[in-house]
């Protein structure tokens, strides 16, 4: 065999044991919490035909608005409104953003970071415990609040939904806005051009009154 082909089938070879590795890595990746413990990603699959209450409607939360910013039973209500941007959309073109009033802003990339996924960074990695922990605070939630999730339809409200279940949230109290602030708006609410300024709590995932897997995660390595 000459020198060449030789060299040929070693770089071959070589290569082969790279992409199977690579492979091997990402099928066995995990997901991990930013504090060092790690869970296999299976175990944060669901079933979302057990929850059909996820979505509300308009109408609803019109209603929790009406009574305070508080659902029936008086939970406190939270209104996250996900942009794209650093702000929300001009539904009346008046030239300014609309949002459901007493709505927070939380734009796209607040809600993921950059982190590993075993190859390479990723930079849509879910939130770490502690940069969680920040957001909960800085949207003013509680261990009682209903958070509903509004703006455009799509994935950048879904990821909400699913970044709360994922640290431990019931789906009684995490909903999302049927048709978005947009069908809101079009069902004849009034929607304001300032986001609400936020009163912040000192709230932690490890409040959670529901003592999840997450939450336990949390709590075994001082997370505070």
């Amino acid at each position: 065999m000459s020198k060449f082909c030789f060299k040929k089938y070693l770089l071959l070879f070589v290569a082969a044991l790279f992409f199977a590795s690579t492979f091997a890595t990402v099928s066995c990746a995990t997901v991990s919490n930013g504090t060092g413990v790690k869970s296999n990603y299976k175990n944060s699959q669901l079933n979302m035909s057990e929850y059909e209450g996820t979505l509300i409607s308009a109408d609803k939360l019109k209603s929790w608005l009406d009574n305070g910013m508080r659902t029936e039973d008086g939970k406190p209500v939270v209104v996250i409104e996900r942009t794209s941007g650093v702000s929300g959309v001009d539904y009346d073109s008046d030239g300014k953003p609309d949002y459901i009033p007493g709505s927070v802003i939380s734009p796209f990339g607040s809600l993921q970071e950059v982190r590993s996924d075993g190859p390479v960074n990723n930079v849509s990695m879910i939130l770490s415990g502690p940069t969680m922990n920040r957001r909960l605070q800085e949207y003013g939630i509680t261990k009682d609040t209903v958070v509903v999730f509004t703006g455009v339809p799509g994935y950048i409200i879904t990821r909400g939904w699913w970044t709360f279940y994922y640290w431990g949230f019931s789906e009684e109290n995490i909903k999302v806005l049927d048709g978005g602030t947009k069908a809101y708006f079009d069902a004849g609410y009034y929607t304001t051009n300032e986001p609400k300024i936020v009163k912040s709590s000192s709230f932690k995932i490890s409040d959670l009154p529901d003592k999840s897997i997450r939450v336990e995660r949390i709590d075994n390595v001082n997370i505070v």
